[in-house]
């Protein structure tokens, strides 16, 4: 089955301590710790070489948000594997669930999306830095780590591409089976709840510094990327990669949130119109109920807000409101600097 291969993927990545029957695993979550901890070091390692070598050639805001993007690959892996340790009991009852499950979900599409990131990634860097041996590696390093987090999404866009199938899969009689949907979508919601937050601020940080990035190196002639050469069009190449790559998972997220609850909801709709048009299925007292009460569900991020089609625009008027407000301190800096030079040769 296709879709165990997402969870062999992520738990290789020690983002699944689940064994094939999808019980909780005290070695995988011992040996998922192991391979966390490796993966964490070689990115701060990573991060490290590149600031202490190249963090002249960027603005002192790109080094900040970069270092922001550090922590966060640090702690949202951790905190992703914290959160199914706490919850178990829950997560053990969705991973058997869809074990047992007769859909599937293909990898395919995700792992071309990572590919894509990191083959658009690597020679832009090499070329960038004159093939120098040492950075290559830890772009490579870099490169490939940075697809940890996005292993998250694309394990819960796994889950919740089989919720959708089922609900889908459901006829106006399978009211126990909706049921345990619905209580197997709120476990689901419980279960990545809190690693929503930090990635969508993870990602709202990296569509922001890589439309920072592109914006600079498109409007200003710098001495390392001169308009025309080389290093210029492979960097733009790859920022904008990992700019539509990002997109694309905010599209992902959004787009499983809002299918599983339209799914949901129109099993109750469904419902509503035979009994309407039915009168024997009418005098049905359970059924009836059931229409009535119209059990849902909702996927949020921790309650914070909610996750769904609208979290795109929000993410995209916020990232054009940030790059404004960088764009306008960065020519603020530029005039500053160019007014005090012009004090200081005058005096």
């Amino acid at each position: 089955m296709a879709f165990p291969q997402v969870l062999v993927v992520t738990r290789l990545v020690g983002l699944h301590p689940f064994d094939n029957a999808g019980r909780f695993s005290h070695i995988w979550a011992v040996i998922s710790c192991f391979v966390l901890s490796i993966a964490s070091t070689c990115r701060v390692s990573a991060h490290l070489w590149f600031r202490n070598k190249y963090s002249h050639r960027f603005l002192s805001i790109e080094n900040l948000i970069e270092d922001i993007n550090t922590v966060l690959h640090v702690v949202i892996p951790f905190q992703h594997l914290w959160m199914m340790i706490v919850h178990r009991a829950k997560a053990r009852l969705v991973f058997e669930f869809f074990h047992e499950s007769k859909y599937t979900f293909s990898f395919k599409s995700i792992a071309v999306l990572y590919v894509t990131a990191i083959v658009a990634m690597f020679p832009a860097i090499s070329v960038e830095y004159n093939y120098d041996i040492a950075t290559v590696c830890a772009a490579v390093i870099y490169c490939t780590v940075h697809q940890l987090n996005l292993s998250i999404i694309a394990q819960f866009v796994a889950v919740m591409k089989i919720l959708v199938l089922e609900f889908c899969s459901l006829n106006h009689r399978d009211l126990r089976k909706h049921s345990e949907l619905i209580a197997l979508s709120r476990c689901v919601n419980r279960i990545y709840g809190s690693q929503m937050i930090l990635l969508t601020g993870f990602l709202f940080a990296e569509l922001t510094s890589r439309a920072f990035e592109l914006t600079v190196i498109c409007s200003s002639n710098l001495d390392h990327y001169p308009v025309g050469s080389r290093a210029f069009v492979a960097r733009s190449v790859a920022v904008s990669v990992f700019a539509v790559t990002t997109v694309i998972h905010v599209l992902l997220i959004s787009r499983s949130c809002g299918a599983t609850e339209t799914a949901a909801n129109e099993f109750n709709n469904k419902l509503f119109l035979l009994i309407k048009n039915d009168e024997q299925l009418c005098r049905n007292r359970k059924l009836f109920i059931y229409a009535t009460l119209k059990p849902t569900t909702e996927f949020t991020a921790s309650g914070f807000f909610k996750l769904g089609y609208p979290l795109v625009s929000t993410i995209i008027s916020g990232v054009c409101s940030y790059l404004i407000i960088l764009i306008q301190f960065r020519d603020l800096n530029r005039f500053v600097s160019r007014y005090l030079d012009q004090q200081l040769t005058g005096k």
